[in-house]
């Protein structure tokens, strides 16, 4: 008889899972009253792989997943609600739990709130009219409207509870600090506050140049480090006047003007374009020029990479999973990612030594946070780390040495394939973007 037990324990297990594989998605009132949530701010360029993670190891799939996204002024303020598949610590299983996450302003919304306990925008569920298909209108767009984060619509005044930076919040500083954000609105924080924040390493990051060659005579971009960093700083406007990294021919045989489109300063993604490519908090003084008068900024990685799209020769800096990932192959079609001096942007070239765009991404905990939003909050920093949890998605890799991430060579994957393939990257750069990465095996 005994060997039966592991035969019926089996099948309560595929039941359980199969029944919750078929659990419908809460309603928006559902969603609306959880028994818990957590509020999440920061990275746009981590917000896939976070609520991707989520949706799959704590809701059980997208398909048992309420997932809103806010539409009209910005499409910035997301949230995703499910029933828990799984037990966590405080946490029953079956539990129904809501996450927001707003990705407008990018990583330096992530600290500023915390360091100075000011509550900002969120999507605000009971806003949002009943579909199908759902809509969370939030309105007002202009450069007035994000700084000073006067939204309106669905949206509600909340307390960030976990902060998300593509890089240590301590490089947020002087030319990559949000000087034209309303301090009223979002608090302020100095230097040494920024330092002393509580983080967890959350991935690593592999970031590159987006270019769009619709219509432009070439179809790809070889460029050398020193190449891309004069573009970022504007000393090339012309395609023709860049040489190619390998021939040295000109990268456009005719004349092809070169657009840039450009984050707002407080982004992650701005903040480690300029560290990569021009040495900027790591000694050097030059950083990519500040934001010139009437100039566009973009609030989001999506907002920027949209921007380039549909502007032939421009170009972006991004988390490259936002061209790579086949999941986005409808959206970017007209841009491709540059090779920086010979090598193309993948988290296995990042993983190998031979390309170095890569990135810590840090969680950022809000310290007054209890009940079902901590234990919400606990999980994601306990196992968004592993390389078991962390999203397949191409920009990613697993941190050597945290959550149990063994770095190995040949190198340790989490055994998918292509660009659903995730590295244990061998090296780390030990929470300081400026360190030579070091080998940890």
């Amino acid at each position: 008889m005994n060997r039966q037990f592991p035969m019926i324990a089996a099948a309560v297990a595929a039941a359980m899972v199969s029944g919750y594989a078929n659990a419908a998605p809460p309603t928006l009132a559902e969603a609306n009253a959880p028994v818990a949530k957590l509020v999440i701010a920061g990275s746009s360029a981590a917000a896939a792989g976070i609520t991707a993670s989520i949706q799959k190891n704590l809701c059980g799939g997208a398909a048992n997943t309420l997932n809103l996204v806010s539409s009209g002024g910005s499409g910035n303020f997301l949230a995703l609600s499910c029933r828990t598949a799984i037990a966590i610590p405080n946490l029953a299983a079956n539990s129904l739990v809501t996450f927001y996450y707003r990705t407008e302003g990018g990583s330096v919304v992530g600290v500023l709130p915390i360091v100075s306990n000011k509550p900002i925008k969120r999507l605000n569920i009971a806003g949002c009219t009943v579909g199908p298909p759902i809509v969370c209108m939030v309105n007002v767009t202009t450069p007035v409207t994000r700084t000073t984060d006067a939204w309106t619509g669905a949206v509600v005044n909340d307390t960030v509870q976990l902060g998300v930076t593509d890089v240590e919040p301590s490089i947020l500083i002087g030319n990559d600090f949000p000087s034209n954000y309303s301090a009223a609105a979002f608090g302020t924080a100095t230097p040494a506050q920024l330092k002393a924040l509580s983080t967890v390493r959350l991935y690593d990051q592999v970031f590159g140049l987006a270019v769009n060659v619709q219509n432009q005579g070439f179809t790809s971009v070889n460029l050398t480090r020193e190449s891309a960093a004069n573009i970022i700083l504007g000393n090339y406007s012309d395609w023709h006047s860049v040489p190619d990294a390998i021939s040295g021919n000109p990268i456009s045989a005719a004349s092809s003007e070169i657009t840039r489109v450009n984050r707002e300063p407080g982004s992650g993604t701005r903040t480690s374009t300029n560290v990569f490519l021009l040495g900027y908090h790591c000694g050097q003084a030059t950083s990519m020029p500040n934001p010139a008068p009437g100039e566009v900024l973009n609030f989001s990685t999506g907002e920027e990479l949209n921007a380039a799209n549909r502007t032939p020769g421009s170009v972006a800096y991004t988390a490259i999973d936002q061209i790579l990932n086949p999941a986005n192959g409808t959206k970017f079609t007209n841009l491709v990612l540059a090779s920086i001096d010979g090598v193309a942007p993948s988290n296995q070239a990042a993983a190998t030594g031979r390309y170095g765009w890569w990135f810590e991404a840090a969680l950022v905990p809000e310290s007054g946070v209890t009940d079902g939003s901590l234990a919400l909050s606990q999980y994601l920093q306990m196992n968004l780390p592993r390389l078991a949890i962390m999203p397949s998605i191409p920009s990613v890799l697993a941190i050597p040495g945290m959550a149990g991430n063994v770095p190995a060579i040949p190198l340790n994957t989490n055994g998918g394939t292509g660009t659903t393939t995730v590295y244990v990257n061998p090296y780390s750069r030990g929470r300081n973007s400026c360190n030579v990465p070091g080998e940890q095996i």
